[in-house]
C-alpha cells in the first residue's frame, strides 16, 4: 500500500512496476520503436521524439494536449465567474451582460531545462469563428493552476500582457487540425518558463466593448476533439 505503480514495456508485453521507468539513450533503447516510460513520447521520430532520447542534435517535436477553461466577465455588475474545465470553449461577446475569456495551460516539465526552444504553435478545433471581430492570443503571466479561482485575476492575465496572435481573419480558422504559429515572443516566454514546467495562452476577442454578440468556439479535451486543444513545440535538447 502506499506505492505509486508506473507501466512500462519489457520488450514482450506491458506490466507495473514499482519503480519509474526509463527511455533514454543511457538505458539503450530510444531505437526500439517503443514507449517504455510510457510518457507518449517514441524514440527520435520525426514527431513526439522522447525528450529523454540524444537524437544526434536533431530537432525535437512534441506535443502537449490540454483542457480550455472559461472566465466570464459581467460588466453590469462587475463580476467575474470561473467556469472550469470545459467541452465547448466559448471566447467572446455572449451578450451585453456577459463577456468571455478562455485560457489554455500546458504542463512542459518532460522537456529539458536547458533546452533551446525553436518554435512554438497552437492547433486547435474550431467550429465556429467570429464574424464582425477576430480572434486574439495572449501570453499569460500567472500559472492559472496556481491560482484557481482567482477569476478576476486570470480573467485580466487572459488580455493584457504580449499579444502572441490577432489581426483580422488570422484566428481562428474554422475546421479540425488547425495551427498558427505564437511567434518569438512565445519562444522567448516558453524558454524562461522551462525550470517552472508550465506554458498557457489567453484567448479573447479583438473589441469586447463593442457590446454586438460575437463568439468563437475552440473544442476541449473532454470533447474528443481533433485535436484536443495543444501546443506543438520544437525544440534542441
Amino acid at each position: 500500500g502506499g506505492k505509486t505503480y508506473y507501466c512500462t514495456y519489457d520488450g514482450s508485453s506491458w506490466a507495473w512496476r514499482t519503480s519509474k521507468p526509463e527511455e533514454s539513450t543511457a538505458a539503450g533503447n530510444c531505437g526500439d520503436g517503443v514507449d517504455n516510460d510510457c510518457n507518449t513520447f517514441i524514440d527520435c521520430n520525426s514527431e513526439n521524439e522522447d525528450p529523454g532520447c540524444d537524437c544526434g542534435g536533431t530537432p525535437h517535436y512534441v506535443c502537449f494536449d490540454s483542457s480550455i477553461y472559461e472566465i466570464k466577465y459581467y460588466p453590469n455588475t462587475d463580476d467575474y465567474m470561473w467556469y472550469g474545465d470545459t467541452a465547448f470553449g466559448l471566447v467572446g461577446i455572449q451578450s451585453t451582460t456577459t463577456i468571455i475569456r478562455d485560457f489554455v495551460r500546458w504542463d512542459i516539465s518532460s522537456i529539458p531545462d536547458n533546452a533551446v526552444i525553436l518554435s512554438v504553435a497552437f492547433k486547435y478545433h474550431c467550429t465556429s469563428g467570429v464574424t464582425t471581430q477576430w480572434g486574439e492570443i495572449y501570453e499569460m503571466q500567472y500559472d492559472p493552476m496556481a491560482h484557481i479561482g482567482e477569476s478576476q485575476l486570470i480573467y485580466t492575465d487572459c488580455g493584457d500582457g504580449t499579444m502572441y496572435v490577432g489581426g483580422r481573419n488570422v484566428f481562428p480558422e474554422e475546421g479540425e487540425q488547425k495551427e498558427i504559429s505564437l511567434g518569438s515572443d512565445a519562444v522567448s516566454k516558453l524558454q524562461s518558463n522551462l525550470q517552472s514546467d508550465w506554458f498557457a495562452i489567453g484567448l479573447k476577442v479583438e473589441d469586447e466593448a463593442s457590446g454586438t454578440p460575437d463568439l468563437y468556439e475552440i473544442i476541449g479535451k473532454t470533447a474528443s476533439s481533433n485535436p484536443p486543444p495543444a501546443l506543438c513545440i520544437v525544440y534542441t535538447p
